[in-house]
């Protein structure tokens, strides 16, 4: 009898074993996303753009990489906006996960250009500048697009009170001193107004063509503040025969300075 009762109980285990074996388990979550705009290998013409995609149900949060610098946090919208992009071609990752243990093991890849400024144009590099109080920082000011410039005069605003305006340092850069030409530099500094007044000229026979960093603009902020560096007012490109060449766009940079 006793034997008996044994054979049962282990009879009775192996049911309830292979029930667990042969029950169907949960599916495991597959997040996936699929990019619905902009297209791959897009060209954008504005210094924002917007990306668009859907989910699969498995999909609960999202996050991205611009250039593989840094992963943002996660969030649930299916659609970011980045603003201030340079102009060049990126690489954004954008990945999807379901939980802290089931995350895609394949971002989607999104190659894209913009295209924003076309010249002759005048243009703050980078557009946004994320500063530290106390650090020196750069910018630069970048030609687009030109050719046969022998001279451009120029005036650059800046918020004197956000930044210590001795600190400020302005040095010809590689276009005007790059390809074998003599650069020629003229600079008056209002320290009050927060206003400097450049004239650089090529003491060459010809001038200089193309894209390119003409400026390098050093300051030391001083407070956590937002504030701008702007090409003020009517900026002059002359060619070889000292006739203004026309310039298309002045686009200002943006410095933004924490603690």
């Amino acid at each position: 009898m006793k034997i008996f009762s044994v054979n049962k109980l282990i009879w009775f285990f192996c049911l309830i074993i292979f029930g667990l074996l042969t029950c169907e388990r949960p599916a495991i979550p597959d997040p996936q996303i699929v990019l619905i705009e902009p297209s791959l290998y897009d060209t954008i013409d504005s210094s924002s753009v917007t990306f668009i995609w859907v989910a699969n149900e498995d999909a609960k949060e999202f996050s991205y990489s611009l250039d593989n610098i840094v992963w943002s946090d996660w969030f649930e919208d299916t659609t970011l906006t980045l603003h201030y992009l340079d102009e060049g071609e990126y690489i954004i990752w954008i990945n999807a996960r379901f939980s802290d243990i089931y995350e895609s093991d394949n971002p989607l890849e999104v190659t894209f250009e913009v295209d924003a400024i076309q010249g002759p144009s005048l243009r703050l590099f980078p557009l946004l500048r994320k500063a530290n109080i106390g650090v020196m920082d750069t910018v630069y000011v970048f030609v687009e697009d030109v050719e046969n410039v022998m001279a451009t005069e120029l005036e650059i605003a800046y918020d004197p009170g956000s930044l210590d305006p001795d600190s400020i340092r302005v040095i010809g850069d590689s276009l005007f001193t790059g390809f074998g030409t003599k650069a020629i530099m003229i600079q008056e500094h209002d320290r009050a107004q927060g206003l400097f007044h450049l004239n650089l000229g090529v003491a060459d026979e010809e001038g200089i063509s193309g894209s390119g960093a003409v400026i390098l603009i050093e300051f030391l902020p001083v407070i956590p503040d937002t504030f701008f560096f702007d090409i003020s007012g009517e900026a002059t490109f002359r060619d070889s025969n000292n006739v203004n060449i026309n310039i298309l766009k002045q686009v200002s940079g943006r410095v933004e300075v924490t603690e």
